[in-house]
């Protein structure tokens, strides 16, 4: 298997020789064009790869007045053995620089695109980016996945600042509740602790007001950091995930957070309701009343369904990213939730 970065610098892959002698002979990758072998081969260019001198791509030959200039030249060095030594020493030095040289540029471009993407996916956690970091020009036209990560680094965090100005308007900060959410003293005593059941009242109201802004403003602000970029829309339209529907590469999964809080304010009613009547028993809760147990053991299972679904969109995105998934996907209470039986 091959991989190889188009003239816009998206990365596609070839399953076989045959295929990569294919794309060089149809004009798809010319001599110049990055090209790795498997999903963790080094970059390199194509025309260093044995297939494209067998793929039988024309190659430009000089001028015949050059090309016999060039012969008289090489015949008057070649009597000289010094200048044959000056010159295989300086091609020796001159090759190792270039390759030195490469290297830094490459390892420096990935590294670049390793910090927005980390920066991207960290302020979907609640993680503020570096100033110096926003505050970066457009990288030159030169590497589309670094432009394109620059994107959606721009992008990632107008859209959180809007987010967050409306949160605020409804008295609520991120997704994630009061710590106190899901631990033995909420599910003995519920009504003891009113800010969690605030918590998630304030933010399916702010979430019923900003939905339906939300993707004109995320396609809105695509359009002007992609022109700024010097990318069309289509190139980064990886921005809105294919893989699912209201899955948004900024790292927010608006659908499944807003069934998630919509399903712990159901919990949170049951759990007042039921007036404290719950008890630990063997390291589980337990209520005095069988429905209002299978109605507790129903939402837990509907909260680790959807969690579990929104720990899956993270993972994903973080690996189709090429870097570790945060640990904020979920509230950290899903891990404590203890049914009886469970």
């Amino acid at each position: 298997m091959f991989r190889y970065r188009d003239a816009q610098g998206i990365e596609k892959r070839l399953l076989s020789d045959a295929e990569l002698q294919a794309a060089i002979r149809d004009g798809r990758i010319h001599a110049n064009t990055p090209l790795a072998m498997g999903d963790r081969g080094v970059w390199d260019i194509a025309g260093h790869h044995p297939t494209y001198k067998r793929s039988g791509k024309p190659q430009l030959a000089p001028p015949p007045g050059a090309r016999r200039s060039g012969r008289q030249k090489l015949a008057r060095l070649a009597r000289s053995r010094r200048a044959r030594w000056g010159t295989l020493v300086g091609l020796v030095v001159i090759a190792g620089l270039g390759f030195i040289a490469n290297v830094v540029y490459k390892r420096g471009h990935a590294e670049q695109r390793l910090e927005y993407v980390n920066a991207m996916l960290g302020i979907a956690d609640g993680r503020t980016p570096a100033p110096e970091l926003l505050a970066e020009p457009a990288p030159e036209p030169n590497d589309g996945a670094l432009r394109t990560a620059w994107v959606r680094l721009q992008v990632a965090n107008t859209v959180w600042q809007r987010m967050e100005a409306a949160q605020i308007n409804f008295g609520v900060r991120g997704f994630h509740p009061p710590a106190a959410w899901m631990s033995d003293d909420y599910v003995t005593n519920a009504r003891a602790f009113p800010d969690v059941g605030a918590h998630w009242d304030g933010y399916l109201a702010w979430d019923r007001n900003w939905s339906p802004d939300a993707w004109r403003l995320l396609n809105q602000e695509n359009a002007r950091r992609a022109a700024e970029a010097e990318l069309t829309e289509r190139q980064t339209f990886e921005l809105i995930d294919p893989a699912q529907p209201g899955l948004s590469s900024v790292g927010w999964d608006l659908e499944l957070r807003r069934q998630f809080a919509a399903e712990a304010a159901r919990l949170h009613t049951t759990l007042v309701e039921s007036r404290g009547n719950a008890f630990i028993d063997n390291g589980a809760w337990w209520f005095a009343d069988t429905r209002t147990q299978r109605t507790y053991a129903q939402h837990v299972q509907n909260l680790r369904r959807i969690g579990e679904l929104l720990q899956a969109n993270a993972a994903k995105r973080a690996a189709a990213l090429g870097v570790e998934p945060g640990d904020g996907a979920v509230p950290a209470g899903l891990a404590r939730m203890r049914p009886a039986g469970g």
